[in-house]
């Protein structure tokens, strides 16, 4: 593990100048990271940055190179203070939601994933990376611990908190969680991991690992839909797979089409309508398979993983805080449901009620920061996603039994 870098000039939180004002590289720096808290680094402008900080557009240029460079640089900052804050000293526990006090670093993390436009980003993302960090907190608090077994938890501690922060008001929405039982239901938990992350088994047996799980394709209802009107839609959702769709071009949209750039606004009037006429199909497949016809597809671990442009799209929108079309959350009352009568809660108990919640939480939340963060924390974690992915099997089990897998 290395020591952090120095961030250097550029990259101090503040440098007052004179009067103790701030000065233009670091009006910079936190008008960047507000913007990346709000939407997608590929739609930030130099023009709108530069503004923003009150400074001439110029200097973006002549200070950082490139917008992406400054973008970068904003993200190092805040991912820097997070590691040092939360992560520097590998004997201190993991705080069960740590990222919920940086929400500059986290919102600017997730739009990274969802929008890595720039091999700057990229660059910065794998540098430094806080699963290393917590990685080796994880090994070195529990020196007994198999190696795969330590990087799964500090997998599922990140991906869980990532899904939480993301999907917060989804989540307590499609659990069923009243206000009046929200704080009790956050408590619960916080307690389930960190019961997870000090008492799970030195030498877990991982669970089966499902490789066929891909991307569910979109079917043209009834085909009805014009051929080339259907292309632009599955053009929309296979971009949705990596990139946010704010910062693609009609351009680059009819080019993977395969049609001319004119039927975007024939079929649909603008490129924005086209991604959400995506959004509706990719979020119809989601619950159609998800949900599943009177079975129990709810239950299956990392079934999402098959609807990760939907659930990318998702996020997007979650976090722009945008109107989009109501999302039908049932699957994850469905789950809640499954517990209840599988233990034979009884409903009217505010405290079973509240446990069974945040076991649904905690393997809900898992799935989602997985699906937006599984390949970043297997590269922080240094370990093969499918062998993360055998552990976080037993983990999401744990969730909702209770127990350990036995051999």
């Amino acid at each position: 593990m290395t020591e952090l870098e120095d961030p250097g000039p550029k990259s101090e939180p503040r440098r007052p100048g004179r009067g103790g004002k701030l000065d233009g590289p670091t009006r910079m720096l936190n008008a960047a990271i507000e913007m990346l808290g709000r939407q997608p680094p590929s739609s930030i402008t130099g023009r709108r940055l530069a503004k923003n900080a009150r400074v001439h557009h110029t200097l973006i240029g002549q200070t950082y190179g490139t917008v992406a460079s400054l973008l970068a640089a904003a993200y190092k900052r805040e991912r820097d203070a997070f590691i040092e804050a939360e992560l520097s000293d590998p004997l201190q526990p993991l705080r069960p939601f740590a990222l919920a006090d940086y929400p500059r670093f986290w919102r600017a993390h997730v739009h990274f994933l969802l929008d890595p436009f720039a091999p700057e980003i990229a660059v910065e993302m794998a540098r430094s990376n806080p699963l290393k960090w917590a990685a080796v907190s994880m090994e070195k608090q529990f020196p007994n611990r198999s190696k795969d077994v330590a990087h799964s938890l500090a997998a599922i501690w990140w991906s869980m908190q990532i899904g939480a922060l993301v999907f917060e008001k989804p989540l307590a929405q499609g659990i069923r969680i009243s206000v009046r039982q929200r704080d009790l239901v956050r408590s619960l938990t916080a307690e389930r991991i960190e019961d997870l992350l000090a008492n799970c088994p030195d030498n877990l047996v991982p669970g089966p690992v499902d490789e066929s799980l891909k991307t569910t394709p979109l079917v043209n209802p009834d085909g009805v839909l014009d051929a080339k009107e259907w292309a632009l839609i599955e053009a929309a959702a296979d971009l949705l797979t990596s990139r946010a769709d704010a910062g693609i071009s009609g351009r680059e949209l009819a080019s993977r089409a395969k049609v001319n750039y004119g039927l975007i606004h024939y079929y649909f009037g603008s490129k924005e309508s086209v991604f959400d006429k995506a959004f509706i199909h990719l979020h119809k497949s989601y619950v159609e398979d998800v949900v599943g016809a009177g079975d129990v597809h709810h239950v299956i671990p990392f079934k999402m993983i098959g609807h990760s442009p939907f659930l990318r799209a998702w996020a997007g929108r979650e976090l722009a805080e945008v109107a989009m079309p109501p999302i039908n959350l049932v699957g994850m009352g469905l789950l809640l449901d499954y517990l209840l009568d599988g233990e034979g809660v009884d409903r009217r108990s505010s405290a079973d009620l509240a446990n069974a919640q945040a076991n649904t939480y905690c393997a809900i939340a898992l799935q989602l920061g997985w699906v937006l963060s599984g390949i970043s924390v297997s590269e922080g974690c240094d370990t093969p996603e499918l062998v993360i992915r055998s552990y976080l099997f037993v983990f999401y089990k744990w969730f909702l039994s209770g127990k350990w897998l036995k051999s």
